[in-house]
């Protein structure tokens, strides 16, 4: 005959309830991190680490992966690196000039 073990049963239920917390609450942080990011976008590597940008509005003075201090001057043409410049093209600073794909 089996004994039932009512601790070892809602010792179990603890640890799912637990588990299923952990996967929605990561679940909706991979969500809201995924939200702005399309993996396909860019399925050829590109042939230079850098891309040509005419700033288009003014961005400020921005410190880049490089550490240095770049002036976002409306019309001004600059020689970023493509990580540097990613963000600021889909904020609409920036503009492409030479595609390196």
């Amino acid at each position: 005959m089996t004994q039932h073990r009512p601790h070892a049963h809602a010792h179990s239920a603890a640890v799912l309830c637990a588990c299923l917390q952990f996967y929605t609450s990561y679940d909706t942080a991979l969500r809201q991190y995924m939200a702005g990011l399309d993996l396909t976008l860019d399925m050829t590597p590109p042939k230079d680490v850098n891309v040509r940008v005419m700033v288009l509005k003014d961005g400020g003075s921005r410190a880049l992966s490089h550490s240095l201090n770049v002036p976002l001057i409306p019309g001004s043409v600059h020689n970023l690196k493509c990580s540097d410049a990613e963000q600021l093209v889909r904020q609409g600073v920036l503009q492409v000039l030479d595609s390196n794909t």
